[in-house]
Parts: structure tokens; sequence; C-alpha cells
């Protein structure tokens, strides 16, 4: 199990189209002490739910990866949204 917590995740309202991709929600993770901002959880109908760091130079990989993008997406649904 990865050591993470999401500190905050900030729904797009509405959420914002960039091709294949609808950007769900902005998120803050801390991992080992690092404080990372402005992550996104993303949903693309050919790839389903990704997330993505806050740049092209901070990218998640495997088991890290998989388990903050399902917190990441238990956060999101479980928001009080209109």
């Amino acid at each position: 199990m990865a050591d993470f917590l999401i500190t905050r995740i900030v729904p797009l309202d509405p959420p914002t189209r960039q091709g294949r991709a609808l950007l769900l929600a902005a998120f803050d993770v801390e991992i080992a002490g690092l404080r990372l901002r402005n992550c996104f959880l993303v949903n693309r109908k050919d790839k389903g739910f990704k997330i993505f760091g806050p740049s092209h130079h901070v990218a998640f990989h495997g088991a890290l990866a998989r388990e903050m993008k399902n917190a990441a997406r238990a956060a999101y649904e479980a928001l009080d949204r209109p």
C-alpha cells in the first residue's frame, strides 16, 4: 500500500473537456512529506479514469498511481455536488 494523503479535492464546475479527456477535479496530495498541488482527476472514454501531476514533469506510476486514482475518484464521487 502506497503512503499518501489527498488533502484537498475541488470539482471543476463544469468539468472541462480537453480533447478526449474530461477534467473532473483538481486535488492536492502529500507523498512522503512532499506536497503536490493541482493534480487532476480525468476521465477518458477510451482509457477510463486517470490522474495527472501538476505539470508534465511529474508522473505517477504503478501501485501509487492506481491507489491515488482510486482515492481521488472515491473522494470526487463522495462530494456533494448539485
